[in-house]
């Protein structure tokens, strides 16, 4: 439904009409064309699903196959030195693609560590370590400070808890780079008023001694820099 405002053909539409309408004109422009990219993403999405990642399975169960032969051939054969300093780094790779597409298995996670020569669920342990760590040296870097120990990346309730941490860590900076915006606006006048305003309240506090420090903080001549009015407080 468009938002548009529509008046009489005899009568003359304000400035502010004028922008209201190619405001609303350009978000309807918008809003039609992120209708168009989401149904263009639906259908590649349903495409990728139903045609290319089976092709991508099927290709990771072919490189499985070429690791069990690999092995199966230098289990039978003798080969030279090199060739078996190649399939150290060959084997691990195609089972690595393996696993991308299919959960491991105890005979594929067997094979990988016969040939990388390290146990695989303690390589998983220290990569999902080393990424916890980069994430969260990312975080601090970004002034983001937020507990990720209990982070793992195979747990989706997990993710989820991160997720609202992440957004309350958003929350609170955003409400820090507020206040800190609105204390630069402030002006001398307002820091003063406000210094007159603590002083007030100290005052309902019979605190004399602590409204006689204000008000030389704020009346003597040394704790002015601006000279104009440094030298109206000397006069005063």
């Amino acid at each position: 439904m468009s938002n548009l405002i529509h008046l009489k053909s005899n009568s003359k539409l304000s400035p502010k009409h004028i922008e209201f309408n190619k405001l609303v004109q350009t978000i309807e422009k918008l809003r039609d064309e992120l209708s168009r990219e989401e149904q263009k993403l639906e259908i590649f999405s349903e495409y990728y699903v139903k045609n290319i990642l089976p092709l991508m399975e099927t290709n990771a169960i072919t490189a499985m196959d070429l690791a069990l032969v690999l092995d199966e051939v230098a289990t039978q054969i003798k080969l030279p030195k090199a060739v078996i300093t190649d399939m150290e780094i060959i084997i691990p790779e195609l089972i690595n693609k393996y696993f991308e597409y299919k959960a491991p298995d105890e005979k594929a996670k067997a094979l990988f560590e016969k040939w990388a020569d390290v146990e695989y669920d303690e390589m998983v342990r220290e990569e999902k370590e080393e990424q916890l760590e980069e994430l969260s040296d990312f975080m601090q870097s970004m002034g983001i400070d937020i507990d990720l120990g209990d982070l793992d990346f195979d747990d989706p309730e997990s993710l989820g808890k991160i997720h609202e941490r992440l957004h309350q860590a958003k929350v609170d900076i955003d409400e820090k780079l507020a206040n800190r915006k609105t204390s630069r606006k402030k002006t001398k006048k307002q820091l003063e008023a406000e210094e007159i305003s603590k002083i007030q309240e100290e005052l309902k506090n019979k605190n004399l001694r602590s409204v006689y420090l204000s008000l030389a903080k704020i009346l003597h001549p040394d704790s002015e820099t601006d000279p104009e009015l440094k030298a109206e407080k000397e006069k005063s």
